[in-house]
């Protein structure tokens, strides 16, 4: 086909088609997500450490991160033999984009994903775009969103949450000791990146009275802590 036949084809398009394509594709791109915008990505590696960038950069453990609500994903990823085929991801301020159809024989799952910048530690002022699809991660990403709600309700201000990163554990059958992802929220920050100072009121709990005839129980091995990546790089303090 010819350039003059595809001009042909365009001369009854309206006057303002540029100007309405452009925006269309600005307001498109908006709410897709193809990659970090030059942010590096973190995850979590098999050893049950948290990393992040081509060169597999630690994650300090004890550092703090502060979640950017503004970058809660979610959306569709497609993996096939390790590669990826394909994603799509949008604002969880939208709703949830149609499910792609499979790409090569490969089905679209769906994934959640957040942006994070650290304010405590050796990675001050790094902003890292943290995406998964497992199961664990999905567990840690319902539960922030759960604290995250029932924050709101009681503080429209300070509901945006600093993370200290911490890791679970299990045993698999066939793939061995599997880590999960814990967001262990540490504080709260506004809008503006200001940290909450004040610290909440205490309120004494109420202890009950002891039966009169409750027998004691044998005191049972304290449950294991949750369990943090290998500490090559210092804690943060």
């Amino acid at each position: 086909m010819k350039m003059s036949d595809i001009v042909k084809k365009t001369e009854h398009l309206p006057a303002d088609f540029g100007a309405s394509l452009m925006k269309g594709i600005e307001q498109t791109r908006s709410t897709l997500s193809t990659g970090g915008g030059g942010k590096p990505f973190m995850r979590l590696s098999r050893a049950g450490e948290y990393i992040y960038g081509p060169q597999n950069v630690e994650v300090q453990p004890g550092s703090h991160w502060a979640v950017n609500l503004a970058g809660l994903e979610h959306g569709w990823v497609c993996w096939g033999d390790g590669e990826l085929l394909g994603q799509v991801m949008c604002s969880v301020q939208l709703p949830l984009p149609t499910r792609p159809m499979p790409i090569e024989g490969y089905s679209f799952e769906g994934q959640w994903g957040m942006t994070l910048a650290c304010v405590k530690g050796d990675d001050k002022g790094l902003e890292a775009i943290y995406k998964n699809n497992s199961l664990g991660f999905r567990k840690a990403f319902d539960q922030l969103l759960s604290d995250i709600r029932s924050r709101y309700v009681i503080d429209q201000q300070f509901y945006w949450p600093v993370l200290e990163l911490e890791t679970s554990n299990y045993p698999h059958k066939k793939y061995g000791k599997i880590f999960e992802p814990i967001f262990k929220i540490v504080g709260w920050a506004d809008a503006e990146g200001q940290l909450q100072t004040a610290k909440p009121r205490a309120i004494a709990p109420i202890k009950p009275e002891p039966a009169p005839e409750a027998a004691a129980e044998p005191a049972g091995e304290p449950a294991p802590a949750p369990r943090v990546g290998q500490r090559r790089r210092p804690a943060a303090r």
